[in-house]
């Protein structure tokens, strides 16, 4: 059995103006260590700006730059737009899956797309740390009036249950949705002005009608309306309908024309019960466009009991997850091992692990083990795996930047155990560095054999440099006479060398 939603046009009710129509949204939020909260601000915030009539343009979770200039070159028809981040904002840029955007990006390309008045709503909070962000937003382009909107300013603490997305959480569950947008932020750290107001509408505007295909014993469910309305008009069928009250409606084994709709049904034919949508599937529907419809299964698991269920409050162990590298050359070498494997069978979410600093290891000695580790596997470095990047570690980060500039790929400059060079290496394929030049012995073999052959050739004349000696004793006894007092000359010239 399905369940589907309708939409119906009622005789003598009409819209409200929704003059939030004027502003669109572009939603983005980019988890990262320390702002895993930041996937969940961008679902909160985009439910509450789509809830309160704004057009939503995109809405970017976890998302590569491209999307995000994609979105902005291809916007059209938005003088005005409100754009939320929630990410790490490194130097006034925002935080994508791949790299960083400077904000300047952002604003001339919104400003490309005709856009006039801008608000940038930037959770500066969403981190655990109670230190806000420190927030660089650049001039805004000629034309554009740009207001900015924060958790918290200069000086200020990031307090729980106070930040922009919280706000903005909340208003998602307000039921209608409207008023002034800036009113309902107030507290809010703000920067700059508007001439527009944002006026919440309450409600979305639709582009299109969608036509559902009703089949047989198909559910329609639809939410309580306030006050009575009448369904149906002329002769045909016609009965006033409570907020609170259910009724049935026969539908035929084959939908027809609504023109055609027959006056009188046989019996046996399928019927579709209309009534409230209950909490609990307002709960479980999307509340942004494009995630998916959850699930349910209901059943029997056999083995489960509540026990089983039970979360230890306090582990024995720490986490062993792929993305951990402890103190233990063992399990490094086991980790990287993983790691080696993810990426070749999903080199794609390994790549988005890895720019997000998802492996990174926290621990400094750590890291400089783990890249000692993999420089050797790759005979770049020949030295002990002992967290001591010294002299012989930094050759053999030489040696592999090298590698890399013969395959074309860019290197680092500094040579030192940083985060840089560990993604450098795991984000690159192996290199084979080749093995140290060996002085080779030849030339002291080669002589030995011609002094062998000269001291054969003049054994017979061997007296013969014996009286050259001889003749040059009385040369070496010239410096003794010089000096007489110096006894023991012998060790005198040991302790010379």
């Amino acid at each position: 059995m399905r369940t589907a939603a309708l939409a119906l046009t009622l005789l003598g009710l009409s819209a409200a103006p929704l003059t939030a129509q004027e502003w669109k949204a572009i939603v983005v939020g980019q988890p990262g260590p320390g702002t895993e909260v930041s996937y969940a601000d961008a679902l909160h915030a985009g439910a509450a700006l789509e809830k309160g009539g704004l057009t939503l343009v995109d809405t970017m979770r976890d998302k590569p730059r491209a999307r995000l200039t994609d979105t902005l070159s291809t916007m059209e028809n938005a003088p005005r737009l409100v754009f939320f981040y929630s990410g790490q904002m490194p130097s006034g840029s925002v935080a994508m899956q791949d790299g960083t955007m400077p904000l300047d990006t952002v604003l001339r390309g919104a400003a490309a797309a005709g856009t006039q008045e801008m608000i940038l709503m930037l959770e500066n909070c969403s981190d655990e740390s109670p230190i806000p962000a420190r927030i660089a937003v650049p001039e805004a382009p000629e034309g554009m009036a740009l207001m900015v909107v924060a958790s918290a300013g200069p000086g200020a603490r990031c307090e729980t249950g106070e930040r922009l997305s919280d706000a903005l959480r909340g208003m998602s569950e307000v039921e209608p949705l409207t008023g002034d947008l800036l009113e309902r932020l107030e507290g809010m750290f703000t920067v700059g002005s508007v001439p527009s107001p944002v006026i919440l509408s309450g409600a979305r505007a639709e582009e299109g009608e969608e036509l559902v295909e009703l089949l047989p014993e198909d559910v329609i469910l639809l939410p309580a309306l306030d006050g009575d309305f009448s369904l149906g008009s002329g002769d045909g069928f016609g009965e006033t309908i409570g907020a609170d009250e259910v009724i049935e409606i026969v539908l035929p084994a084959q939908m027809p024309d609504i023109s055609d709709l027959p006056e009188v049904v046989e019996d046996n034919t399928p019927v579709i019960t209309f009534a409230a949508l209950p909490t609990a599937q307002i709960a479980a529907l999307p509340i942004v466009a494009g995630l998916p419809d959850p699930s349910i299964l209901v059943g029997l698991i056999e083995g489960v009991t509540d026990a089983s269920l039970e979360v230890d409050p306090q582990p024995d162990a720490p986490s062993t997850a792929l993305a951990s590298f402890f103190d233990d050359n063992a399990e490094i070498a086991t980790s990287l091992a993983t790691l080696r494997d993810m990426r070749q069978n999903d080199p794609e979410m390994y790549t988005s692990l890895l720019s997000s600093g998802a492996f990174d290891p926290e621990d400094e000695r750590v890291l400089a083990k783990v890249i000692q580790s993999e420089l050797g596997r790759m005979n770049c470095y020949r030295g002990r795996v002992d967290g001591q990047y010294g002299p012989g570690s930094r050759r053999g980060s030489t040696s592999y930047f090298e590698e890399l500039k013969k395959k074309g790929i860019a290197a680092l400059d500094d040579p030192a155990a940083t985060v840089d060079l560990f993604r450098l290496i795991l984000g690159n394929e192996d290199v084979r560095c080749p093995d140290p030049a060996v002085a080779q012995p030849r030339p002291t073999n080669t002589a030995r054999p011609q002094n062998t052959t000269s001291q054969t050739q003049s054994r017979p004349t061997r007296q013969q440099p014996t009286q050259q000696v001889q003749r040059s004793q009385p040369q070496q006894q010239a410096p003794q006479s010089q000096q007489p007092n110096f006894s023991g000359a012998r060790f005198g010239s040991g302790i010379g060398r």
